[in-house]
């Protein structure tokens, strides 16, 4: 037998030999098993004891406390209570006599250690834990050993991880922890206050170091030149600096700097988890802001401005607890105005330069505007009214602070903080009946100042440098662009702020957009005709670049416009009906404009740059006409009653149809710009819907010209199709029921079908005379691109449509609907097209049903029940393609609406929609992950138990209540338990979507037709349902869902509470491996009969805590141990 230095050996090379790059992994694996397996005897801590004792290799060093670690958290209750003794003693010696030469990480290992021990030992066996603690902290040598310790101690003891402890133990080590709160406070405070008194004196004594550079600043354009003023006479009157200048700029000595964070991080964890009482006292707030100011310096070092992060975190801490006790607002109200110097502090550079920046790291900044975000979202009701908190002030400074951020993302935090301000005002406003408008002029000058220079900041004109840095090609996962979403994060509080202030902010507004658009109809004149294409004559560079920048900011300006439309509508149509007209028909010219001058055709000498320019600006006037289409179908209305008001209307209509209908025409037209005229055309042709628009020469030639969208981009011509048969099926706007000339129309209609879709009847014939697969192969393409436009037309018809419009779109289609019932086999092999099959059944099914009549879905349904067999749903799910999936998701989504019929001629499909999805659907998916396809199953079972109970049970709910024998009849048992099983089988698998949306089905089946009360489902399966959701709980599986677990579990248990507690828990332990019988009845003696939500849910965390560290324990202790 190897001796323990032997061995030491040994173990010092086989961790150089793991660490070593050389080393493959299969040596490696080799090495891992010898380790392991010399950590798993039962007294390798013994050996790792000498070990830690006499080596210097930190991989021996970390692997040896690892395995004593391992003992402590895992075999602690087993080891005898000398061992522990000498673990303890062994390793505290360790560390105090190396803590100063050792590796940090080693030196944290061995305090863990030493925390733990204390975490199931203090106070009883380890009664100087904490005083040693206190001692280590008050020494200079062992200053940073003993914070090192505070820190895990507040983490391992104050908030272990579920599971570590008992609840009984985590409740003591709480409140001893708590009872030392005031003296730990008290200690750090010291050590803060003290560290930096010597900083001061090292200051004093060395003249600071000159800043490295000069700030450069040039002169600011002010829109709102009072208001600046104003803005900048409240700044001046700040204080000065708590700290001066040669505090700031010296460096910290690295000791000073180490005790300092380490102190920091230390309150930081406090403040996470203690209340707040009298033990956080005015002195620690005062010293934290004093560190927090280090931050405000940009020339102070790196180790001065992680100080300021660390300050910080400690305050935003604090400001995250909302239930703030009456004593102490006063103490907040210090600490705010605290903050205030610190803002003063920040922008004290900022006096209305655009070239002024925060030169400070980044963190910081973003730390700082965490702080403001937590203020007025949790703390600014509070003190708004406070005569001692001066809000107009802190405004002022947070606005500098806005526009002095030296990166994007620093300016959308910003804005963040501004739109939480605005929702704030908005629900005080609304709880204001009698001085509303004092309270909003109080506001009024610094929120103007805000959208403003917001405004300022989008336009190229004054910030080109800037926002030609942000990229405007690559989408992100939301599908826009960098500048996109700048622009659209300013649009959104600048429309805030117009939702307070109507009139001045459309006031702000106009001056530059008419600005841009004269300089947009100005175009015209510089434009010659030169073979082979047009010109623009504007070839000065500096020329060119203003055009870009007029151009970039009218664009910018329209999409504005379009998101204050709503301030047009509804209950503000008639005040504002005049500025309305005026705008919408401004807009109107615009997008006129660009149509007939086509100016994406012209060349320049900067092409590739104005072509775009020129695009957008075309584009974003009909998307912003497009955004007052409710407007003009209101002013449609309105105007009938009025000559004049009608004409002007009908002008209107007839200069968004020159806009549209000649793009659609053209071609070679950008697809830009296609889109956001079809997009209008649709809102045209749906929203507004006069009758004269039929009459319209333009609409009639599309309507001729249908066949040539064809080459269009596919979502130009869906729409197209969309807006051009809508038209006709949707009833005109303002018109009576018998002038709607529904026979013309539908005639129409059928016409314009047939142009439409008549390729799909002729490949179909063609494919029948040749009947082979190559001839359906050459059908596939036009027969699902007409399914695409069909099932387009009537999905979009759900929502709007009538029944006389669903009459004329079924007899306009249904030549083609049975043309498409007859292919369905056909092609029943190729799931694309058998995909695009379903996706037009499904939305006939939706929109259609009653028109199609009983006998014909029923035929729909027979088929499809008849084709998707075993064999072709197996091949479906076998697919790599995306079609495979999704065959059997829409063939759902078609049974779903089966089953959400109503009427009994569908009622009668529903046990063969259960056998399929029970005996043939769900075996096949149980056995696979596929989350795209089980929602749909599982929502398609769900229903069919929801919407048709009675199917199930016939009895009504009285009934069953009169009669106990009613109560017990079920009808298609074996179904039912089948249903009943494939949820509990769900809450076994790991989709935490799944599980959280069959538990909500079955808590609504319980409300709606109390589920858990049925004999068969307390008899049969209630119990089984706890232990699976109690399981969950315990392994921790789905801890995101555990309230809603938790809420389950307490509704079964509430069918009958003496049978859960003396009953089911005790059969439920009894089963359970890894616990001793001494523990179960621990258990169940700790789990107090609790029949009300909140405490039955307490008792219920605590119950699982317990259970799981029970298990942990005697599962962990080495074989004969006694279990405690």
């Amino acid at each position: 037998m190897s001796t323990d230095a032997e061995s030491l050996v040994a173990l010092e090379k086989l961790l150089q030999e793991f660490y070593a790059p050389s080393t493959d992994n299969i040596r490696k694996k080799q090495i891992e098993e010898i380790l392991t397996r010399f950590s798993e005897q039962q007294f390798a801590w013994k050996h790792c004891l000498y070990f830690l004792a006499n080596t210097n290799n930190e991989y021996a060093l970390m692997f040896c406390l690892n395995v004593v670690e391992n003992v402590v958290k895992h075999q602690w209750m087993g080891v005898k209570s000398d061992d522990r003794l000498l673990i303890r003693t062994t390793i505290y010696h360790l560390l105090h006599v190396g803590h100063a030469t050792v590796s940090g990480f080693v030196r944290n290992k061995m305090a863990k250690a030493i925390v733990l021990i204390a975490r199931l030992d203090w106070p009883h066996a380890f009664p100087d834990f904490f005083s040693n603690i206190l001692s280590l902290c008050q020494q200079r040598e062992t200053v940073i050993l003993g914070l090192v310790l505070l820190q895990l101690t507040s983490e391992e003891l104050a908030s272990p991880r579920e599971g570590e402890l008992s609840t009984g133990r985590r409740n003591e080590l709480f409140q001893l922890l708590l009872h030392q709160v005031p003296g730990i406070l008290t200690l750090l405070t010291n050590l803060l206050e003290t560290s930096l008194e010597r900083h001061r004196a090292s200051a004093t004594a060395t003249p600071p170091p000159s800043p490295s550079h000069q700030r450069s600043s040039s002169e600011k354009l002010l829109a709102i030149t009072s208001i600046k003023q104003r803005l900048r006479q409240e700044h001046r009157s700040s204080s000065s600096s708590i700290l001066s200048s040669p505090i700031r700029y010296h460096r910290f000595d690295p000791h000073l700097y180490h005790i300092c964070s380490l102190t920091l991080g230390c309150i930081m964890h406090l403040f996470s988890w203690i209340p707040l009482s009298a033990s956080i006292t005015p002195s620690i707030i005062q010293v934290i802001f004093r560190f927090a100011e280090f931050g405000c310096e940009p020339h102070t070092d790196e180790n001065q401005r992680h100080l300021g992060e660390s300050a910080m975190n400690c305050v935003n801490e604090l400001l995250t607890k909302n239930c703030v006790p009456p004593e102490f607002e006063e103490f907040l109200l210090l600490m705010f105005n605290q903050t205030l110097h610190l803002l003063q502090c920040l922008t004290k550079d900022c006096d209305g330069k655009t070239s002024t920046e925060l030169h400070l790291h980044d963190t910081y900044l973003d730390k700082f505007t965490e702080f403001l975000l937590l203020f007025i979202r949790l703390h600014l009701r509070r003190f708004e009214a406070n005569p001692q908190f001066p809000t107009m002030n802190f405004l002022a400074l947070v606005f500098r602070y806005t526009f002095a951020q030296p990166t994007n993302e620093g300016f959308f935090n910003c804005l963040g903080v501004w739109s939480e301000f605005l929702d704030y005002l908005d629900v005080k406003l609304g709880e204001r009946s009698t001085d509303r408008n004092a309270y909003l002029n109080r506001y009024e000058e610094v929120l103007l100042s805000l959208a403003s220079d917001i405004l300022k900041k989008l336009q190229f004109r004054f910030n080109q440098s800037q926002l030609d840095l942000l990229d405007d090609d690559m989408l992100d996962d939301d599908f826009k662009t960098e500048w996109q979403y700048f622009l659209t994060e300013c649009l959104e509080t600048v429309a805030k702020v117009t939702q307070l202030y109507p009139v001045q902010m459309f006031n702000l507004l106009y001056e530059p957009f008419q600005e841009y658009m004269t300089v947009y109809f100005d175009l015209e004149r510089y434009i010659t005709d030169v073979q082979p294409k047009r010109q623009l004559n504007v070839t000065a560079e500096n020329d060119c670049r203003r055009l870009h920048c007029a151009m970039r900011d009218l664009s910018s300006f329209l999409q504005a416009y379009g998101r204050l439309s709503n301030h047009f509508v509804g209950e503000n149509f008639q005040q504002t009906i005049q500025a309305g007209c005026m705008l919408v028909e401004r807009l109107i010219q615009i997008a006129v404009y660009g149509t007939k001058m086509k100016l994406y055709e012209i060349g320049s000498t900067i092409k590739n740059v104005l072509e775009g320019d020129f695009i957008e600006v075309h584009a974003q006037s009909m998307a912003a006409v497009k955004a007052y289409s409710c407007w003009l179908n209101q002013y449609c209305q309105h105007s009938q009653s009025d000559e004049e008001q009608r004409l002007r209307c009908e002008r209107m209509i007839a200069g968004l149809l020159d806009t549209i209908i000649p793009l659609m025409l053209e071609e070679s037209v950008p697809e830009k710009i296609l889109i956001s005229a079809a997009h209008l055309l649709l809102s045209l042709c749906t929203t507004v819907r006069p009758a004269y628009l039929y009459h319209n020469p333009l609409v009639q030639k599309l309507y001729q010209d249908g066949l040539k969208i064809g080459s269009c981009p596919p979502e130009v011509e869906l729409l197209t199709c969309r807006s051009l048969s809508h038209y006709l099926l949707l009833p005109w706007l303002g018109v009576q029921e018998t002038k709607q000339d529904w026979e013309t129309r539908s005639k129409s209609l059928s016409m314009f079908l047939t142009r439409l879709l008549g390729g799909m009847k002729t490949v179909c014939e063609l494919s029948g005379q040749q009947s082979n697969q190559a001839s359906l192969e050459n059908a596939k393409w036009c027969i699902n691109h007409s399914l695409s436009i069909m099932s387009d037309i009537v999905e979009s018809l759900a929502v709007d449509g009538v029944s006389r419009s669903k009459q004329i779109c079924h007899a306009a289609l249904q030549e083609y609907i049975h043309l498409s019932l007859c292919l369905v086999p056909a092609f029943v092999q190729d799931y694309e097209t058998t995909h695009h099959f379903l996706g037009f059944f499904l939305a006939l099914f939706k929109t259609l049903r009653v028109q199609m009549g009983p006998e014909f879905v029923e035929k729909v349904i027979q088929t499809f029940l008849n084709l998707f067999t075993r064999d072709l749903i197996l091949d479906s799910l076998h697919q790599d393609s995306a079609y495979g999936h999704q065959l059997i998701d829409r063939f759902l989504k078609l049974l779903l609406v089966i089953v959400q019929e109503p009427g009994s001629s569908f009622r009668k499909f529903l046990p063969s929609i259960l056998d399929l999805c029970l005996t043939q659907i769900y075996p096949v998916l149980s056995i696979r992950d596929s989350p795209d396809v089980k929602p749909s199953l599982f929502e398609v079972l769900y229903q069919c138990l929801q919407l048709n109970w009675r199917l199930f049970f016939p009895n009504s709910v009285l009934e069953a209540v009169n009669n106990a024998a009613a109560a017990e009849k079920v009808e298609n048992r074996e179904q039912f338990m089948q249903v009943m099983q494939a949820f509990g089988q769900s809450f076994l698998q790991t989709d935490l979507t799944l599980f959280r949306l069959n538990l909500e089905r079955l808590e609504s089946l319980n409300v709606k037709h109390n589920l858990y009360q049925r004999p068969i489902f307390r008899s049969l399966m209630l119990n089984q349902f706890i232990s699976v959701l109690l399981q969950t709980l315990l392994q921790r599986s789905h801890n995101l869902l555990q309230d809603e677990i938790s809420h389950a579990i307490y509704n079964m248990a509430s069918v009958d509470f003496g049978s859960f507690y003396q009953v089911f828990i005790p059969e439920f332990l009894g089963v359970m491996k890894g616990i001793d019988d001494h523990q179960k009845a621990a258990l169940m003696q700790l789990f107090h009969s609790e029949t009300d939500l909140p405490s039955f849910v307490q008792n219920l965390h605590s119950f699982v805590n317990d259970l799981r560290f029970f298990h942990l324990c005697s599962t962990s202790l080495p074989e004969g141990s006694i279990r405690l």
